[in-house]
């Protein structure tokens, strides 16, 4: 993913987000990034947005990591 923003990065100073996401079809396929996700990241850099980072997202995570849950888990109860 990060290589990715990148690569919109990069795009950002020399094309508008349709070359951009046809850029990335090109390069990625089936696996490029579909054009709101070009759309989000190419607005983040017009303002401002320097990295490519993501950042950090409330909630739970997506996956866990469940030896480490029972490791920790105050009641083993699985």
């Amino acid at each position: 993913e990060n290589e990715i923003r990148m690569l919109i990065k990069h795009s950002f100073f020399a094309t508008n987000t349709v070359e951009t996401k046809a850029w990335l079809v090109k390069l990625y396929l089936d696996f490029a990034p579909v054009i709101s996700t070009v759309e989000k990241w190419l607005g983040k850099f017009k303002r401002g947005k320097l990295s490519a980072e993501d950042g950090a997202h409330s909630g739970r995570p997506k996956e866990t990591d469940m030896d480490e849950y029972m490791k920790i888990s105050p009641q083993n109860n699985f």
